[in-house]
């Protein structure tokens, strides 16, 4: 019985380590484990529909924005016939701040936006992982530069110049550092609801783990003379 037994297991075993055989990675990968065909199938997949809903929100951030600074401008420049000599330095300077800031977010777009007119049709799983993975890498990039320290210094900027035109020119020192709060705030508030999410995606798309050159493991059973079979489903 326990010559039976050894046979059992051994055909078992045998069959197990033929199921073994390792996978090779097919495609390599900017950030990750080379996976195969099919992981790198999934992988951009993944990363295309990351893609897509960032770009839905950069657009609809880039609108909104576009639209407040532009009703910012027209409604500085609308008062200016309405309100005291005086007070027309403040509209003219805030005016042409909304109009600058309005320019720049319809004409700049965040990168990631080119994903809602991209069409890529590429017969090969690894081309399109690798034309995934850049256009990732470099949209996330673009992102997270968009929301570092030389932009805060920019609105800040503003802010103070905003301050010293209206308290040097018109003496309204008063109003002047009220405006020039104000606009830096709503700069701020800008950078602050801006899309970062695609660089954390694109972060955390480095640090799973991939497909490696063994997509199938056999490990012994402690105390025991069997074996157990691990897969993989990792991409």
């Amino acid at each position: 019985m326990s010559g039976c037994r050894g046979h059992v297991v051994g055909a078992t075993a045998a069959a197990l380590v033929t199921l073994a055989a390792p996978v090779r990675a097919a495609c390599p990968s900017l950030a990750r484990a080379s996976p195969s065909e099919r992981g790198a199938t999934l992988s951009a997949d993944w990363l295309y529909d990351a893609e897509l809903r960032d770009a839905r929100r950069a657009r609809t951030w880039r609108y909104a924005w576009t639209g407040i600074n532009g009703a910012l401008a027209v409604g500085s420049f609308g008062l200016l016939p309405l309100v005291q000599s005086e007070q027309r330095l403040e509209l003219v300077v805030g005016g042409i701040g909304s109009t600058v800031a309005a320019v720049f977010t319809w004409f700049v777009p965040l990168e990631v936006e080119a994903t809602l007119d991209r069409k890529v049709a590429l017969a090969s799983a690894c081309q399109r992982l690798a034309v995934e993975e850049r256009f990732v890498a470099a949209a996330a990039a673009d992102e997270a530069s968009r929301v570092t320290w030389p932009w805060h210094l920019l609105n800040l900027g503003f802010g103070i110049s905003y301050t010293l035109i209206v308290g040097l020119g018109a003496d309204r020192w008063e109003s002047g550092i009220l405006d020039g709060v104000v606009a830096f705030g709503l700069g701020e508030l800008q950078l602050f609801t801006q899309p970062t999410g695609l660089a954390r995606k694109w972060e955390a798309y480095g640090q799973k783990p991939g497909l490696g050159r063994t997509a199938w493991r056999v490990r012994a059973l402690p105390g025991r003379r069997e074996f157990a079979l691990t897969l993989q489903f990792a991409f």
